[in-house]
């Protein structure tokens, strides 16, 4: 699926408009329209929250950042971990 597919995808699964995938993402109604012209690519953050969201897999929004997306689903409990670099304590999830 390309890029473009995957973004009508997310404003259909949205309500069908651009302004509610925007409203939904918390960003402006133009990036939306960026993102399908093509001048901008999806945030891999935006992407992964419209992953959450809708179910349009992150990988066909951002595709050149496959390996990052799998690292941002991650498998965490969500309790917190002493990091062994710093010794600090940081919350997984």
């Amino acid at each position: 699926m390309d890029k473009q597919k995957a973004i009508r995808m997310a404003v259909d699964c949205a309500g069908g408009g651009l302004t509610d995938l925007a409203k939904d993402l918390g960003v402006a109604n133009p990036a939306i329209s960026i993102w399908l012209a093509g001048r901008r690519p999806v945030p891999l953050k935006q992407a992964v929250k419209i992953e959450q969201l809708y179910g349009v897999l992150a990988e066909h929004l951002c595709p050149e950042y496959k390996d990052v997306i799998y690292y941002l689903r991650g498998t965490g409990d969500g309790e917190c971990k002493t990091s062994r670099v710093s010794g600090r304590r940081t919350r997984t999830k």
